[in-house]
């Protein structure tokens, strides 16, 4: 009885936590859904993060959106050409596009929207993906002063020309990432009544560390395409709260089942687990001791048995990640597939190789090894991860390893600042090409989280960004590849497996190996 009660006890307390979740639809047609945590940023140009990105899909929309196959589809742009020698395209706006103020939205906010994310000044955390336009770069790291030398221009209302430093067959496929997105001026970011949107919903309440709450877009070009009224967000990076949730029918649809939950969830065909383009690995401090020696971080990364922490913690579809770049991308050859072309580079559980190299580097058997620190972001599957692995350190190496967690934003800034020794990181492709991985780990990389600098990589990762030839270019990506692993700045870990939790009355959901979710078509059967 006391059991029962305290239970009931409990669910009173989440329903009175996340009471927003359950009594802001008004008898209206709104889905409620968890997601892990507050956005870092709503800025498109500000975006780095999955949580960020995933808000940015429902409530704004670039050139051009995904589909399920991970294809690029008209959105903003109904059609563009490209130049013979593939250096401009020009793309064709919708006639009639509007913000959700009822400002027109035109090819001019696109130009404002790639041009202040690159301004010095305005620090985007993600410039680097712009680099793909001619002066971008140079514009971005002070080289030219003069923004009108951007490759980005309004030709007229509707149509944006971009001219490129050099051929990229996959750029259209790039504009889809928020920083390529359009900017109104008049939009305050600081201020949720203040940002304008332009996707199938806009934002009207923000309530941190609690919910989010957005209205269909009246103003959407595809507004008749739209189903809901609107979408209430449940904010806590605490995946069993929301698990909670689900069973109580607070939300329906989570991003990431809780690792306890998951064989239940797939029995019950609540989830259907889903190869991801997507890593997870851990950034070595490579400019602290004891990770400046490589053979340190080599014997670490070793000393892992992914399959088994596969098999036993994260009960997915993941994959073990012997490599850097995960399969799913294109290789040259057409049907070609990157990470099969370029094979494994070492073996999962190498405990013996890890144990020598270790001893090499001045620590035999763990001896003298000092205390580290394994910090990652607050959530139950990201702990029972690092719990494993802290025990696998321990038991295969001799070497003591704390734990240390930290509220999500304050964590991005910690890794970001290089304030850790081991820190979790994660990789979500933004484009369906091995180079956005391979391009992470050049020196001027805004997403180098592990610091790691070697002029061979960097001349063989830009050198693939100008390459026309398919062959040669990703050759080039490959030696590029070779160079890192035997560096081995980070640790890769698995390649993910995407576990979102769906009632089995929500339909219409678009979702791709991009870890993208859009819930424009989306639905609530009755």
């Amino acid at each position: 009885m006391k059991r029962t009660i305290a239970i009931a006890i409990g669910l009173i307390m989440l329903a009175t936590l996340f009471a927003g979740c359950g009594s802001k639809d008004n008898g209206k047609n709104i889905l409620k859904i968890g997601l892990g945590g507050d956005p870092a940023a709503l800025d498109p140009r500000k975006i780095e993060e999955s949580v960020g990105h995933f808000v940015a899909n429902q409530i704004y929309e670039g050139l051009v959106t995904y589909n399920d196959k991970c294809e690029a589809v008209p959105a903003c742009a109904e059609k563009w050409e490209v130049s013979a020698d593939g250096l401009v395209y020009t793309f064709h706006l919708r006639q009639g596009l509007k913000w959700s103020n009822g400002d027109p939205l035109t090819a001019k906010d696109f130009e404002y929207g790639i041009k202040s994310a690159l301004a010095p000044a305005f620090a985007s955390p993600y410039a680097s993906i712009l680099y793909f336009v001619k002066n971008a770069e140079n514009y971005n790291t002070e080289k030219t002063k003069n923004a009108d030398d951007i490759g980005v221009k309004a030709i007229n209302d509707t149509t944006l020309q971009i001219t490129l430093e050099a051929p990229c067959p996959y750029f259209v496929s790039v504009t889809a990432y928020p920083t390529y997105y359009p900017v109104n001026q008049k939009s305050d970011f600081s201020k949720v009544d203040k940002i304008i949107c332009n996707g199938p919903f806009r934002i009207t309440e923000w309530t941190r560390k609690s919910d989010i709450d957005l209205v269909k877009n009246d103003q959407y070009y595809d507004k008749d395409t739209v189903k809901l009224d609107g979408m209430n967000l449940a904010l806590t990076d605490d995946n069993n709260t929301l698990m909670q949730m689900f069973k109580t029918g607070q939300i329906s649809f989570m991003e990431k089942a809780p690792v306890a939950e998951i064989d239940k969830l797939i029995k019950d065909g609540l989830c259907k687990p889903s190869p991801q383009f997507s890593i997870y690995y851990y950034d070595f401090n490579n400019k602290k001791k004891p990770f400046d020696d490589v053979r340190v971080r080599k014997a670490f990364n070793l000393g892992i048995n992914r399959q088994l922490l596969i098999d036993k913690v994260t009960k997915g579809a993941q994959q073990p990640a012997l490599a850097w770049v995960p399969y799913g991308a294109p290789d040259a050859a057409p049907g070609s597939d990157y990470r099969k072309v370029g094979g494994n580079f070492y073996k999962d559980n190498d405990i013996e190789a890890a144990k020598k190299l270790l001893a090499e580097a001045g620590y035999p058997g763990g001896k003298g090894f000092p205390e580290v620190t394994l910090k990652y972001n607050t959530n139950d599957a990201h702990k029972a991860i690092a719990e494993a692995i802290q025990e696998m350190w321990k038991s295969n190496l001799g070497v003591t390893v704390k734990l240390q967690n930290e509220e999500w934003k304050v964590f991005l800034d910690t890794r970001k600042q290089g304030d850790y020794d081991i820190a979790r990181d994660g990789w979500n492709a933004d484009y369906p090409d091995a180079y956005v991985f391979a391009c992470i780990f050049t020196a001027n990389n805004d997403q180098n989280n592990a610091k790691y600098l070697n002029k061979n990589y960097d001349s063989l990762i830009n050198s693939s960004r100008v390459e026309a030839d398919p062959t040669k270019r990703f050759q080039l990506m490959h030696e590029a590849e070779k160079q890192l692993m035997e560096d081995m700045p980070i640790c890769p870990i698995y390649f993910y497996s995407g576990t979102p939790v769906y009632s089995p009355k929500l339909k219409g959901v678009i979702e791709n190996a991009l870890n993208n979710f859009y819930f424009k078509t989306a639905y609530m059967e009755k």
